[in-house]
């Protein structure tokens, strides 16, 4: 607050000097002075990453508000002080300074921006090897536990399955086996049964396929029987023929010669 103070009192200085010297005024590098802020702020938000800054925060910008509501107040009065013969004065050099300060802002700020990425990732990969580092050492440990309390508690149960389920297991294995004999007597009978069936349609069965097939074979040779002598005599019939129209033809051609 003592340094806006000082601030806005070098400004009237300023102001009643420019009235007798022009327009010469000693600006502040307002890229600088955006860098002092960026590198204040940044510094601010790694502390709000690692959750300290909210709290501080609030509290800060309430005295902030208060800094500026009362530097706003007496910069109102040491205006009024000044006087209007130096207003289009001021308002001509608050213009062209405001313009040069906007330049150095947006320079200041495009650098700023594309710096800021890598100053972040910067940042999140060294928390991250933090992080991993914890993790590891964590996950270490949680192993060891978890493989001593599985040791420990396998080795009880063990031992429980040897001496609690024999009993159980003995009496099951017992019972069974009687089941089994059980169901292969009741098998046993269900299967002579069923061979004695199985022999008679198996035989009733390839009776009745023989007596069809022997039908079928009846009737097929009796048909290649009765083909076959009809063909025969037909062969006969002409092998006759010829032999007496042979014989025929000699007589009648052969005797006078």
């Amino acid at each position: 607050m003592k340094f806006m103070k000082t601030k806005v009192a070098a400004g009237v200085v300023a102001v009643g000097m420019l009235a007798s010297m022009g327009t010469v005024f000693a600006a502040t590098d307002a890229g600088g002075q955006l860098h002092n802020w960026y590198d204040k702020a940044s510094s601010t938000i790694k502390g709000v990453i690692t959750g300290e800054f909210a709290t501080y925060k609030s509290g800060k910008i309430d005295e902030h508000n208060g800094k500026v509501a009362t530097a706003i107040g007496k910069a109102r009065q040491d205006i009024r002080d000044a006087g209007n013969a130096q207003i289009a004065n001021v308002k001509s050099s608050v213009t062209s300074q405001t313009a040069a300060y906007g330049s150095q802002l947006d320079s200041a700020k495009g650098a700023i921006l594309t710096s800021m990425p890598a100053e972040f990732d910067a940042f999140v990969s060294t928390e991250n090897t933090k992080t991993d580092g914890d993790v590891a050492k964590a996950g270490a440990q949680n192993t060891t536990d978890i493989n001593n309390a599985i040791k420990n508690h396998k080795g009880v149960y063990l031992g429980r399955l040897d001496t609690e389920t024999a009993p159980t297991v003995d009496a099951k294995k017992a019972e069974l086996r009687s089941k089994i004999d059980q169901v292969k007597q009741a098998l046993n009978g269900a299967l002579e049964g069923e061979k004695n069936q199985a022999a008679i349609d198996l035989q009733n069965h390839l009776k009745a396929q023989l007596d069809a097939l022997e039908t079928q074979l009846d009737a097929l040779t009796q048909a290649g029987v009765n083909a076959a002598i009809d063909e025969i005599n037909a062969k006969g019939q002409t092998v006759l023929n010829t032999a007496l129209s042979e014989l025929d033809n000699i007589v009648a051609n052969e005797i006078d010669n």
